[in-house]
């Protein structure tokens, strides 16, 4: 389950793979690109370095961030 044969994943280059919050840029099939040449998982490499996301995902988070508290507040405590 930690390693596989890197491989063309058809499904992912269907239309209605797209969503509402698709972005129309060259980079949009990126992950997907490098997903189906990928053979394993990776060490994770963070460093920490800030992205600069565009405006609409501020603005989804804000959004959605009162509806998140609100849920927050009911969560189940264990």
């Amino acid at each position: 389950m930690l390693e596989w044969k890197a491989e063309e994943v058809e499904m992912w280059y269907k239309k209605e793979m797209t969503n509402l919050h698709f972005i129309p840029d060259v980079n949009y099939y990126l992950w997907h690109k490098n997903a189906m040449k990928s053979t394993g998982f990776d060490k994770a490499i963070n460093n920490d370095e800030e992205i600069e996301y565009p405006q609409f995902v501020y603005d989804m988070i804000a959004e959605s961030k009162p509806h998140y508290e609100h849920m927050f507040q009911h969560r189940i405590k264990i």
